[in-house]
Protein backbone atom coordinates (compact mmCIF):
# COMPACT_ATOMS: atom_id res chain seq x y z
CA UNK A 1 0.00 0.00 0.00
CA UNK A 2 2.85 2.37 0.83
CA UNK A 3 4.28 1.76 -2.63
CA UNK A 4 0.98 2.58 -4.28
CA UNK A 5 0.71 5.77 -2.16
CA UNK A 6 4.26 6.78 -3.06
CA UNK A 7 3.48 6.19 -6.71
CA UNK A 8 0.26 8.28 -6.50
CA UNK A 9 2.05 11.13 -4.74
CA UNK A 10 4.83 11.09 -7.33
CA UNK A 11 2.30 11.12 -10.16
CA UNK A 12 0.39 13.98 -8.54
CA UNK A 13 3.56 16.05 -8.03
CA UNK A 14 4.72 15.34 -11.57
CA UNK A 15 1.36 16.39 -12.96
CA UNK A 16 1.29 19.50 -10.75
CA UNK A 17 4.56 20.75 -12.25
CA UNK A 18 2.93 20.73 -15.67
CA UNK A 19 -0.15 22.73 -14.62
CA UNK A 20 0.00 26.45 -15.32
CA UNK A 21 -1.92 29.10 -13.47
CA UNK A 22 -4.00 31.09 -15.98
CA UNK A 23 -2.75 34.61 -16.66
CA UNK A 24 -6.13 36.05 -15.65
CA UNK A 25 -5.92 34.35 -12.24
CA UNK A 26 -2.37 35.61 -11.75
CA UNK A 27 -3.44 39.16 -12.63
CA UNK A 28 -6.43 38.91 -10.29
CA UNK A 29 -4.23 37.69 -7.43
CA UNK A 30 -1.60 40.36 -8.05
CA UNK A 31 -4.30 43.05 -8.13
CA UNK A 32 -5.78 41.71 -4.88
CA UNK A 33 -2.38 41.88 -3.18
CA UNK A 34 -1.83 45.46 -4.39
CA UNK A 35 -5.27 46.49 -3.15
CA UNK A 36 -4.68 44.77 0.19
CA UNK A 37 -1.34 46.59 0.60
CA UNK A 38 -3.04 49.91 -0.17
CA UNK A 39 -5.87 49.20 2.28
CA UNK A 40 -3.38 48.11 4.92
CA UNK A 41 -1.38 51.33 4.44
CA UNK A 42 -4.56 53.42 4.84
CA UNK A 43 -5.64 51.48 7.94
CA UNK A 44 -2.15 51.74 9.41
CA UNK A 45 -2.05 55.50 8.79
CA UNK A 46 -5.46 55.83 10.37
CA UNK A 47 -4.41 53.76 13.39
CA UNK A 48 -1.32 55.94 13.86
CA UNK A 49 -3.46 59.07 13.62
CA UNK A 50 -5.85 57.64 16.23
CA UNK A 51 -2.95 56.89 18.58
CA UNK A 52 -1.71 60.47 18.11
CA UNK A 53 -5.23 61.76 18.80
CA UNK A 54 -5.44 59.71 21.98
CA UNK A 55 -2.02 61.02 23.06
CA UNK A 56 -3.23 64.59 22.44
CA UNK A 57 -6.37 64.05 24.54
CA UNK A 58 -4.36 62.45 27.34
CA UNK A 59 -1.82 65.31 27.22
CA UNK A 60 -4.63 67.88 27.39
CA UNK A 61 -6.15 66.06 30.34
CA UNK A 62 -2.80 65.73 32.11
CA UNK A 63 -2.04 69.42 31.61
CA UNK A 64 -5.43 70.31 33.05
CA UNK A 65 -5.05 67.94 35.98
CA UNK A 66 -1.63 69.42 36.74
CA UNK A 67 -3.10 72.93 36.68
CA UNK A 68 -5.81 71.86 39.14
CA UNK A 69 -3.29 70.19 41.46
CA UNK A 70 -0.99 73.21 41.27
CA UNK A 71 -3.89 75.54 42.12
CA UNK A 72 -5.02 73.35 45.02
CA UNK A 73 -1.44 73.13 46.32
CA UNK A 74 -1.07 76.91 46.07
CA UNK A 75 -4.36 77.43 47.90
CA UNK A 76 -3.33 75.01 50.65
CA UNK A 77 0.02 76.79 51.08
CA UNK A 78 -1.73 80.18 51.27
CA UNK A 79 -4.19 78.83 53.85
CA UNK A 80 -1.42 77.40 56.00
CA UNK A 81 0.51 80.67 55.76
CA UNK A 82 -2.59 82.63 56.85
CA UNK A 83 -3.12 80.27 59.80
CA UNK A 84 0.54 80.56 60.85
CA UNK A 85 0.34 84.37 60.60
CA UNK A 86 -2.79 84.32 62.78
CA UNK A 87 -1.10 81.96 65.26
CA UNK A 88 1.79 84.39 65.49
CA UNK A 89 -0.62 87.23 66.18
CA UNK A 90 -2.44 85.12 68.75
CA UNK A 91 0.82 84.42 70.51
CA UNK A 92 1.33 88.19 70.91
CA UNK A 93 -2.25 88.90 72.01
CA UNK A 94 -2.26 90.55 75.42
CA UNK A 95 -5.95 90.07 76.20
CA UNK A 96 -8.72 87.56 75.54
CA UNK A 97 -10.61 90.28 73.65
CA UNK A 98 -7.64 90.83 71.32
CA UNK A 99 -7.27 87.05 70.79
CA UNK A 100 -10.98 86.78 70.01
CA UNK A 101 -10.75 89.58 67.45
CA UNK A 102 -7.82 87.84 65.78
CA UNK A 103 -9.80 84.57 65.66
CA UNK A 104 -12.88 86.30 64.20
CA UNK A 105 -10.78 88.12 61.59
CA UNK A 106 -9.02 84.84 60.65
CA UNK A 107 -12.34 83.02 60.34
CA UNK A 108 -13.76 85.78 58.10
CA UNK A 109 -10.63 85.85 55.96
CA UNK A 110 -10.54 82.08 55.63
CA UNK A 111 -14.23 81.86 54.72
CA UNK A 112 -13.69 84.46 51.99
CA UNK A 113 -10.50 82.72 50.83
CA UNK A 114 -12.18 79.30 50.70
CA UNK A 115 -15.05 80.77 48.68
CA UNK A 116 -12.58 82.32 46.20
CA UNK A 117 -10.52 79.13 46.07
CA UNK A 118 -13.58 76.96 45.49
CA UNK A 119 -14.66 79.27 42.67
CA UNK A 120 -11.14 79.14 41.21
CA UNK A 121 -10.98 75.33 41.31
CA UNK A 122 -14.48 75.07 39.83
CA UNK A 123 -13.65 77.48 36.97
CA UNK A 124 -10.36 75.72 36.31
CA UNK A 125 -12.06 72.31 36.33
CA UNK A 126 -14.71 73.57 33.92
CA UNK A 127 -12.02 74.90 31.58
CA UNK A 128 -10.11 71.60 31.73
CA UNK A 129 -13.29 69.67 30.98
CA UNK A 130 -14.09 72.01 28.08
CA UNK A 131 -10.57 71.74 26.63
CA UNK A 132 -10.55 67.96 26.98
CA UNK A 133 -14.01 67.62 25.47
CA UNK A 134 -13.10 69.89 22.55
CA UNK A 135 -9.97 67.83 21.88
CA UNK A 136 -11.98 64.60 22.01
CA UNK A 137 -14.72 65.93 19.71
CA UNK A 138 -12.19 67.34 17.25
CA UNK A 139 -10.27 64.08 17.02
CA UNK A 140 -13.43 61.95 16.93
CA UNK A 141 -14.83 64.05 14.09
CA UNK A 142 -11.60 63.66 12.13
CA UNK A 143 -11.51 59.91 12.86
CA UNK A 144 -15.06 59.46 11.56
CA UNK A 145 -14.13 61.36 8.41
CA UNK A 146 -11.06 59.19 7.98
CA UNK A 147 -13.11 56.05 8.55
CA UNK A 148 -15.54 57.10 5.83
CA UNK A 149 -12.68 57.38 3.35
CA UNK A 150 -11.31 54.00 4.41
CA UNK A 151 -14.59 52.23 3.87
Amino acid sequence: MATQLDWTTRDFLAAATKVEVPTEVQALLEDAVVKYRQAHARWNTSAQANVKALEDVVATTQTGAKAIVDAATGYAAANIEAILDAAEELARAATIQEATQIQVRLAQQQLAAVADQTRGIFELSARVMKDTTEAMVSHATKAVGDLKTLL
